[in-house]
């Protein structure tokens, strides 16, 4: 993968600390110590040789590819104590439900309760919170195609869907890699959408079969289910 060029916005690195040791702290406070430790031997095994073996050093996770050797480690050490499949989905949707605290505070977004029948502000959400992620490097770009969705099917009950697509996201090496070696990935713009979703009412989530494995980066697709809660 060619060098990006572009730096990750520092209040959003401060926000992925934030938001990946709160859901470690509340979901494994058990195994807490013990994974920080282990990804501290992965994150300085992945970083060798450039001077950036200080994890306490934040001022270089702005730079795209130490911020993926980062996410990679943290995960990578998660999954090393963590091997149930469910767990790690929770994890990933504790850390996405962190995120989406956070980012309310920073932009348009709001939830009046949920109400799974107002679209239009379903719609205007996630456009907000793809344009703050848009706007901090997280991707290039995203989107969010709504032609399947079927707002009378998710009102009565039934099950609709739609598909998200994201252009050359920061972690693209470090989720391949995930996925490769342990079946799962961080998956941070689908779990801040998720957890908006819920605040709706609505449980949406990729398709089981999902599998990153089958994408390039700058053309990433997500088949969304989405049901009432």
């Amino acid at each position: 993968m060619e060098k990006l060029v572009f730096t990750l916005d520092e209040g959003f690195v401060v926000d992925y600390f934030i938001a990946s040791y709160g859901a470690l702290e509340n979901l494994f406070p058990d195994k807490k110590e013990e994974i920080i430790k282990r990804f501290e031997d992965i994150y300085k095994e992945q970083v060798r040789g450039k001077g950036l073996e200080d994890i306490f050093n934040h001022n270089v996770y702005s730079d795209p590819e130490i911020f993926d050797r980062h996410s990679y480690s943290f995960f990578k050490a998660f999954a090393e104590y963590v091997k149930d499949d469910d767990k790690r989905i929770r994890f990933t949707e504790e850390i996405g439900e962190y995120f989406f605290k956070i980012i309310k505070k920073s932009t348009e977004i709001s939830i009046m309760g949920p109400n799974g029948n107002n679209f239009e502000k379903i719609k205007h959400n996630i456009s907000e919170i793809i344009s703050y992620l848009k706007q901090v490097a997280y991707f290039e770009d995203a989107k969010v195609d709504w032609t399947s969705f079927d707002k009378e099917k998710l009102e009565n009950g039934g099950t609709t869907s739609f598909t998200y697509t994201i252009k050359n996201p920061v972690i693209y090496e470090s989720a391949r890699q995930l996925f490769n070696e342990e079946g799962f990935a961080q998956h941070y713009s689908t779990r801040i959408i998720q957890a908006a979703l819920k605040e709706f009412g609505i449980h949406g989530k990729e398709e089981k079969k999902f599998n990153l494995l089958e994408f390039f980066s700058n053309n990433i697709k997500e088949k969304w289910e989405l049901r009432k809660i």
